[in-house]
């Protein structure tokens, strides 16, 4: 049905003129890395069910932030963000003492309000 909606909108012309006209004022740039953010050189990991963001969101935040983002818990993990029903992932890290936050926490720490974890 989307995909029927997008095709049937863009067969109008004026649709694709207010579309050009859009792209014609916008200026898109690549984003910079971040070479000093509060997360630069440190591993995260997220697991569990996000709410409040998807997961590619939270993977930029910790990006522009400087994180390498992983997709596994290991002894060279920094920080792992804890979501809903996080299961083995948490266990791990509990296990392995590494710094974990929940989906609040990862908010608080993206608004400058978390702890720090440059050390």
């Amino acid at each position: 049905m989307i995909a029927e909606d997008l095709v049937a909108f863009m067969q109008e012309d004026h649709n694709l003129a207010t579309l050009a006209d859009l792209r014609a004022s916008l200026t898109i740039t690549d984003e910079e890395a971040v070479s000093g953010g509060a997360l630069a050189g440190k591993t995260v990991v997220f697991t569990g069910t996000l709410h409040t963001l998807t997961r590619q969101e939270a993977r930029a935040m910790a990006e522009r932030m400087g994180a390498k983002v992983s997709d596994s818990v290991s002894k060279k993990t920094d920080l792992v963000i804890l979501g809903e029903k996080a299961g083995s992932k948490a266990k791990k890290a509990e296990d392995l003492k590494i710094a974990t936050l929940d989906e609040a926490g990862w908010n608080a720490f993206c608004a400058g309000e978390g702890p720090d974890f440059s050390a």
